[in-house]
């Protein structure tokens, strides 16, 4: 549940302030409840700002939502996840995104209510830099494609995060699960790259 504002502390004043209460309170609350169920009255309140407020500032709520989701991916990216094509900048991305809970939460139930098209482009230009990174370091004509490679990690690590309890609960899985799967999918690639530069 998100905390309201309480009256004895002092309202955000000024653009800045109103913007970083708003895009703070709207995060946790499409979180907690979804985009689709949250309200701009109710982020107003959680904020402590007028919702018309909001208006002015954001726009509409479909802007507010993405406005919201750009902040939360500008806070991943700037972690610089996946910077090189390595086990341990694969981990360290895994981990980046794990830390930021809100955004993968937010992610995911944008998708859920079916407003993906409204937070999609926060994420398309770091996953295209993920994907090129990957293709760069593949050997030519690799057995799968660096796209692909990329889609499966995100469906893991995406997987995990949100199903993690069940997962663990059906299969006995350990908590090393990440780091044992971006090795075996790292060993594939080292033993792909070898046996081709044998042939």
């Amino acid at each position: 549940m998100v905390k309201r504002m309480v009256a004895d502390e002092p309202r955000p004043r000024g653009e800045q302030e109103v913007r970083k209460a708003v895009l703070a309170a709207a995060a946790a609350l499409f979180a907690d409840k979804g985009t689709a169920a949250t309200s701009v009255r109710e982020i107003a309140g959680a904020a402590g700002v007028n919702h018309g407020l909001i208006h002015r500032h954001f726009g509409t709520k479909r802007q507010l939502v993405r406005a919201v989701h750009d902040h939360l991916a500008e806070g991943l990216a700037a972690t610089g996840p996946f910077h090189e094509a390595s086990l341990e900048s694969a981990l360290q991305a895994f981990h980046s995104l794990e830390a930021h809970r809100s955004y993968w939460i937010v992610l995911t139930r944008a998708t859920l209510d079916g407003e993906l098209d409204d937070v999609l482009a926060s994420d398309l230009a770091g996953a295209h830099r993920i994907v090129e990174t990957l293709r760069a370091a593949l050997p030519d004509s690799p057995t799968i494609d660096a796209a692909d490679l990329v889609a499966m990690a995100f469906s893991f690590s995406l997987g995990w995060l949100l199903l993690r309890d069940f997962i663990q609960a059906a299969t006995g899985a350990g908590d090393d699960v990440p780091e044992r799967w971006f090795a075996a999918m790292a060993a594939l690639l080292t033993s792909e790259g070898a046996s081709r530069a044998r042939a």
